[in-house]
């Protein structure tokens, strides 16, 4: 079996065992609440958060993800997950489900789709 295969069917199970929503749906959910009062945590690494993200966005690298998640993110909060685009958020949602955390939320399509349907003045790479 290929590994790409291999590969393609795990992101595929990772995200259909998680909540996922549209960057649309994102942005209507900071609209209404303020992005103050969200847990959204970016899983890229740090030169690409700085390179561009969401103003109130919580920096989380998937690199160090094991390491600080559990130490940083409540399990009575919905935790937004977001990335470039939806691969690594959704390997963040599998580690944290495993782990009982039960209201995640997977941004599907990441921010190269934020960039598209939201904001297309947001720095692409």
């Amino acid at each position: 079996m290929r590994l790409s295969f291999v590969i393609h069917v795990f992101m595929y199970s990772c995200i259909k065992m998680t909540k996922n929503i549209s960057v649309i749906e994102l942005k209507e959910i900071i609209d209404s609440n303020g992005i103050e009062k969200l847990t959204i945590i970016d899983c890229r690494e740090v030169d690409e958060f700085g390179y561009c993200h969401i103003d109130g966005t919580t920096n989380i690298p998937i690199s160090v993800f094991e390491d600080r998640a559990l130490k940083e993110i409540s399990k009575e909060d919905t935790v937004y997950l977001l990335c470039h685009v939806g691969g690594r958020s959704a390997r963040a949602c599998l580690f944290l489900k495993e782990r009982g955390y039960t209201k995640l939320v997977n941004i599907a399509g990441g921010l190269e789709a934020w960039a598209l349907e939201i904001d297309q003045k947001f720095k692409r790479y």
